[in-house]
């Protein structure tokens, strides 16, 4: 595996600035910030990589539309948070899969 594929996901991470954040399970702990700053100060085409995915980042939500979330969403989104505290992990982190169920349509 190359130093660039090791580093992708956390390059990733890296750019939403989900590093040094406490209890995040999908976060870098200070190591691997550490280590992943380590690598992009030698690696040119990581920084390109982090660079872009920041642009990306940056853009998110700019040309949303604020609008007032529907009165049951909230009791919704807790309600299958309760429900799914105690499922084990799979692909995606719990807090993912528990708002995705939520939002789903009904």
């Amino acid at each position: 595996m190359s130093a660039h594929q090791e580093y992708a996901d956390a390059i990733a991470v890296y750019a939403l600035g989900a590093h040094g954040a406490p209890g995040r399970e999908d976060a870098l702990d200070a190591a691997e910030a550490r280590a992943l700053e380590a690598h992009l100060s030698t690696c040119a085409e990581c920084r390109a990589e982090l660079a872009e995915l920041q642009r990306a980042v940056s853009g998110i939500g700019l040309n949303a539309i604020a609008e007032e979330p529907p009165a049951h969403l909230r009791h919704r989104v807790l309600t299958n948070a309760r429900a799914h505290q105690s499922t084990s992990r799979t692909s995606a982190p719990a807090h993912l899969r528990t708002c995705a169920t939520a939002l789903r349509p009904q």
